[in-house]
């Protein structure tokens, strides 16, 4: 990537809470006795039966190709002679706390940077045993530490996110690391001198701001596009604002905030129109003339778990008013409910007020479940 960050992008589709983050780590593929052969598996039974596998033969192919990433990246950075080069390979099993080396993106690297000519010296804290057994007579292949060209790193380990960088730097001719699993800041290694290729790590562009005539600086933090509202005319700084534009990614609207302590604008996230729409549509539903025979704590139970599911996803920003409308909807659709079913003539608001709902039958209180989100904004 040119100038992206997979970290980045992480961040903002692990805000969905029914997806997560633990698994969203960009690297050097998958590997193992079991994902592999299950997804080749499907695919042929796909094949078999005429049905059409286009997803999962897509996942195996980018397995494949993503395997040879860290390869790619050496032969942009060396060419596609790598006689006489020598590169250290940390990390040779597949995943984290296991020995197993079937189907590793390490066989890949080495069986490709061999074939060019490359000589590697590999190392893994657990495998080395298996290691030996399994590629052990590769001529080129070494379980050597020695000086090398640059060291790949092809599986996360723990000691290898805190080694000795000033150790690390003289065991290399040249200070050159390609990380296939991110395990340290490009900012830091710059810094440390390291040349530094992690993949889809690009050098952040939001963080710079121009001013003047060719002269840039660095604003770092959630503070950037605050700390630009201000000019400095005798410095021609070029006046940014926060853009008024907004867009809508996973049932949030991105876009223009405004704090309700300072008034200060800022870039933030609120649940979108068509999430709360399609959720009141989903209440309507609910509380339709047609489930007029149905137990009353059948329906508060069916409210309660689309309230509870929707209110935990959507947690993130300013979500007080978003409550608040959902809340004088739910309560209204549940008074008319009741009123319908029990013959209640008027409104039914003497009968079944707010604290009748919440208290006596259990509804679940939107604007109340505030105080329980620390990250949520008021």
């Amino acid at each position: 990537m040119g100038s992206g960050d997979t970290s980045l992008v992480r961040r903002g589709i692990s805000s969905d809470l029914r997806i997560g983050m633990h698994f969203l780590y960009a690297g050097t593929g998958y590997g193992g006795s079991s994902f592999p052969k299950d997804v080749k598996a499907l695919v042929r039974t796909g094949d078999d039966m005429g049905i059409d596998r286009r997803v999962l033969a897509a996942v195996a192919a980018a397995n494949d190709t993503q395997k040879r990433v860290l390869v790619d990246k050496v032969v942009a950075r060396f060419g596609e002679d790598l006689q006489g080069r020598q590169f250290a390979l940390w990390r040779l099993a597949f995943k984290l706390d296991t020995d197993d080396l079937r189907e590793a993106p390490s066989r890949v690297i080495v069986h490709e940077l061999l074939r060019r000519g490359a000589a590697i010296q590999a190392y893994d804290p657990v495998a080395m045993d298996e290691a030996r057994r399994v590629l052990g007579d590769l001529p080129g292949l070494s379980f050597a530490s020695h000086q090398a060209d640059a060291l790949l790193i092809a599986t996360e380990w723990r000691e290898f996110t805190s080694p000795d960088f000033e150790q690390m730097r003289a065991l290399l001719k040249q200070s050159l690391i390609f990380d296939g699993r991110n395990l340290f800041d490009p900012a830091m290694a710059r810094r440390l001198g390291l040349e530094y290729h992690a993949i889809g790590r690009g050098r952040r562009l939001a963080g710079w701001l121009w001013r003047g005539r060719g002269r840039r600086q660095r604003l770092g933090g959630p503070g950037l596009l605050l700390g630009i509202l201000s000019p400095n005319l005798d410095d021609k700084t070029h006046l940014c604002q926060i853009p008024r534009e907004r867009f809508d990614f996973l049932g949030y609207t991105f876009g223009r905030c405004y704090s309700q302590k300072t008034g200060r604008a800022y870039i933030g996230t609120r649940p979108s129109s068509k999430s709360i729409k399609r959720l009141v549509e989903s209440i309507t539903q609910e509380t339709d003339r047609s489930r007029i025979l149905l137990d009353g704590e059948d329906v508060v139970g069916r409210l309660n778990r689309k309230l509870i599911g929707w209110a935990n996803y959507f947690c993130l920003g300013p979500v007080r008013p978003a409550y608040r409308a959902i809340n004088a909807h739910v309560t209204q659709r549940l008074r008319r409910w009741l009123c319908k079913k029990h013959k209640v003539p008027g409104n039914g608001w003497a009968r079944y007020p707010n604290q009748y709902l919440h208290e006596q039958l259990g509804l679940v209180n939107l604007p109340a479940r505030i105080r329980d989100l620390p990250w949520a904004k008021a």
